[in-house]
């Protein structure tokens, strides 16, 4: 961990500056598009997708959309289901507080180098408590990519990159409850490690129930204790290096082991599919999962996977996904680390995007259902409709076997337009 060479500063943007929108594509705006990002399950089984909207009139705008179980848009959100603020900023991820408040995170498109957060009230509305008229930023040098909420005092945790003039370096920011920064975390509330040359920063990050923070992003799994400081007892220094894989995506099993899911370089192959699990004491391997703590799919994409999540079960099994361009992979294990045959074929699903939507669609990210009685999967991501209407939101709902949940949406599918 390293102190940045400039002061973090947290900027809080007045009223005047937050222009939440609702409608739909059109009214003359040329080329809208529409990109779900990030998806999050309500306790209630209500959906909230989210991402970033742009059109020429009112630039770059935080995108969310909430569904009702069965797919229909839920009208007591925002309008008709839908909410934009126009911040020059998108999404890239959410967290629900258990008061059914919803925060939103990314990075400006417009001012960049900030980490931006909103956060909405349950109907969609901005909440003026957080921040200043509901919205955060700090100068970090990058932005954030991932968010989670501590569980003993609500304190929000993002994580993202900060550019170094070479490569991106782990950057973590923690937040009050009500946006003002922590300034018990790290340096002024900020945490900085140095990830090394072209580092990717983090892509991902969880909370463990001790409080300690785990932070995911190229060959790195990282673990914090709770005050910011790097964990010397994981890892070397805090550190797990893993050269020959991409750790972007981390989750916590109720066992209190760790995942690790990313992609791995195949050779002339392409590449594959990565799910590893880790001792929580120290970091190490787990040998009793899978083949020496590891568990590989080849998945032959001529572009690197970006692992979008994974999600441990409560019957124990584990759903990872990815995607590289157009294509899809999502894969379930069962808790030796092995694929789970009763689901897809033979655990795997290979796909594209136009194999749910359209063609020239891509899948970004999964939520599994917390009930333990289906486990349906939400896939969303975008689908391309045409010039004038560019690309919309898509999400689509599987079945515990992995097929097209027909109960959802319209054959298992809803496309919607902001």
């Amino acid at each position: 961990m390293r102190n940045p060479y400039f002061l973090v500063v947290s900027i809080v943007l007045s009223t005047l500056a937050l222009l939440t929108l609702t409608g739909c594509n059109g009214g003359g705006d040329k080329g809208p598009n529409d990109h779900a990002l990030a998806v999050a399950m309500q306790s209630d089984g209500k959906i909230v997708a989210a991402g970033d909207s742009y059109n020429d009139n009112s630039g770059w705008s935080f995108a969310l959309v909430r569904y009702n179980s069965n797919g229909s848009l839920d009208t007591t959100f925002g309008t008709g289901g839908k909410v934009l603020t126009s911040i020059g900023a998108g999404i890239r991820d959410i967290v629900i507080q258990g008061d059914g408040k919803i925060v939103a995170a990314g990075y400006s498109y417009i001012t960049p180098n900030n980490f931006v957060l909103v956060r909405y009230n349950s109907n969609g509305s901005l909440d003026t408590n957080f921040g200043s008229g509901g919205m955060v930023l700090t100068t970090l040098g990058g932005g954030v990519t991932a968010l989670a909420v501590q569980a003993t005092d609500g304190k929000i945790v993002a994580a993202g990159y900060s550019f170094n003039g070479i490569g991106n370096d782990f950057a973590l920011a923690r937040y009050n409850t009500n946006g003002t920064i922590d300034t018990t975390f790290g340096f002024g509330g900020t945490v900085i490690t140095a990830s090394g040359g072209m580092g990717a920063g983090a892509s991902d990050v969880a909370i463990q129930s001790d409080g300690k923070i785990l932070a995911a992003g190229g060959s790195y799994l990282i673990r914090y204790n709770s005050d910011g400081s790097l964990d010397i007892s994981f890892g070397t220094g805090g550190v797990v290096t893993t050269s020959s894989y991409n750790e972007t995506s981390v989750a916590t099993q109720a066992d209190g082991k760790i995942l690790a899911a990313g992609s791995y370089y195949m050779g002339p192959g392409g590449y594959g599919l990565a799910l590893a699990r880790y001792i929580s004491t120290d970091g190490s391997i787990d040998t009793t999962f899978a083949s020496s703590g590891r568990a590989t799919i080849a998945a032959m994409s001529l572009y690197n996977l970006s692992t979008t999540s994974v999600v441990p079960q409560s019957n124990g099994n584990i759903v990872v996904a990815g995607y590289s361009q157009y294509q899809f992979v999502l894969a379930r294990y069962n808790s030796t680390g092995f694929p789970d045959t009763s689901f897809a074929s033979g655990g795997v699903i290979f796909a594209t995007g136009g194999s749910y939507w359209s063609n020239d669609s891509v899948v970004r990210n999964i939520a599994v259902q917390a009930t333990t009685t289906d486990g349906k999967i939400v896939l969303v991501g975008s689908s391309y409709k045409d010039d004038a209407s560019g690309y919309d939101f898509a999400l689509a709902r599987l079945d515990s076997l992995g097929n097209l949940d027909t109960t959802f949406g319209t054959g298992g599918k809803v496309i919607t337009g902001m």
